[in-house]
């Protein structure tokens, strides 16, 4: 279980702070007198820590880089078309026998 911050530590951790395992944003609950338990929106009870909101932006960019990266050799592999192939969702679900 999480443990129970004061006001103080709440304040900056709900500022500061998202998720360790997903990046979501936290949300705070009162608990015993002026404590509260902070956890993901998203991961609930099975929160097990934070980030800084600063590391997961630049996780984020860095993870934008490296897709740009990856697409455009695969472009050039010609394992996917650089050029949209004009069909429609339609016409593509059909070919794929749906």
């Amino acid at each position: 279980m999480m443990e129970l911050l004061n006001d103080h530590w709440k304040e900056i951790t709900l500022r500061d702070y998202v998720c360790s395992n997903c990046w979501g944003h936290l949300l705070a609950y009162p608990m015993d007198g002026q404590l509260w338990l902070v956890v993901c929106h998203r991961c609930g009870d099975e929160t097990k820590g934070y980030v800084t909101k600063y590391f997961a932006d630049g996780r984020r960019e860095e993870s934008h880089g490296e897709r740009h990266e990856a697409k455009q050799m695969l472009e050039d592999m010609g394992v996917i078309r650089k050029e949209p192939s004009g069909k429609s969702e339609d016409q593509l679900v059909k070919e794929l026998g749906y």
